[in-house]
This record gives structure tokens, sequence and C-alpha cells, in this order.
């Protein structure tokens, strides 16, 4: 069962995805062989939240910025909120503003464990970012909302290497 999961959320991550109306729910560990497995080169990660203003703020340009390089950028937007929102009232949600990219919910209910495997220095805010260049094995983490200007810039400098 397990295999097929990770084979569906592969094939997943290799299409475009219109309006996100399809959630899965991720382990940590799925998550992180998703970002292993991409077809993409450059994968960003944004952990947000329904309730997070500045999280639902920044998402749109997130999309836009990454949807200007969609075939070496792949977005993976991993939602926190809790169970009860999952998976309806959060694909209600998704298709309501128009999110595009690959959508999760983290099935993870202990920070602790799930924050530093991410990154280290993450202590569980929200919105947090994770860029990664994985050919160049480059990756910066971003802990706060950021701007449409400072992501297109550190985007374009990941793509550089």
């Amino acid at each position: 069962m397990y295999r097929i999961l990770l084979i569906l959320t592969f094939f997943q991550l290799g299409i475009s995805i219109s309006y996100g109306q399809k959630v899965e729910s991720w382990s940590v560990k799925d998550l992180e062989v998703a970002i292993a497995n991409t077809k993409q080169n450059i994968v960003v990660v944004n952990f947000w939240a329904t309730y997070c203003k500045p999280c639902v703020e920044e998402i749109p340009a997130i999309v836009k910025v990454v949807s200007q390089n969609k075939d070496s950028v792949v977005l993976i937007l991993v939602n926190l909120d809790a169970r009860s929102i999952f998976p309806n009232r959060l694909a209600r949600f998704i298709k309501k503003h128009h999110f595009q990219g690959v959508f999760s919910w983290l099935n993870e209910t202990n920070p602790n464990y799930f924050c530093p495997r991410m990154d280290s220095s993450w202590d569980g805010s929200i919105p947090a970012t994770i860029m990664i260049n994985k050919r160049k094995n480059i990756r910066r983490f971003i802990g706060s909302s950021i701007s449409s200007t400072q992501f297109q810039e550190l985007l374009k400098a990941l793509i550089m290497g």
C-alpha cells in the first residue's frame, strides 16, 4: 500500500495541477521522498495554514514566480491545519483562492519531530519556505513571510546556483 501511495505521489508531482482540488495526506517521510524524487531540479516547499493571514497572502506571489519557471521549479504547498479541515474544507479553500501547485496536508502532530527534519533552525512558525537546488545541493530556509520581489531574487539566485 505504501509503495502505491508513493508511486501516485511521484506521478502527481510530474504533472500540472490546475486548481489543486486534490490534497494528499503526507507524513514528513512522504514529503522528504517527494522532494528527492521530483523531476524538477529546483523544489520550493511552502508551509502554510488557512488561519495564517501572511501565509495566504504570500501564496499567490510565490505561485506566480514559480509558474514563470515551471520547467525547472516545482512548488509543494504543505498545509499545517488541524485534521478537522482535511480534506474537504481544505480543498474548498484552495479552490476558492485559485492556488496552484502540488498540495499536501502534513499528518504529523509533533512539530519537535517534523520541524528539525525540514530545517534545523525552524521553530515551527509559519509561513515558512524551503528552497532547494537538488543538483548543487543548495538549501535555503526562510522562516517568515517573504515579498514577491525577495522570493523572485532568492529563486533566481538558487537557479543560477
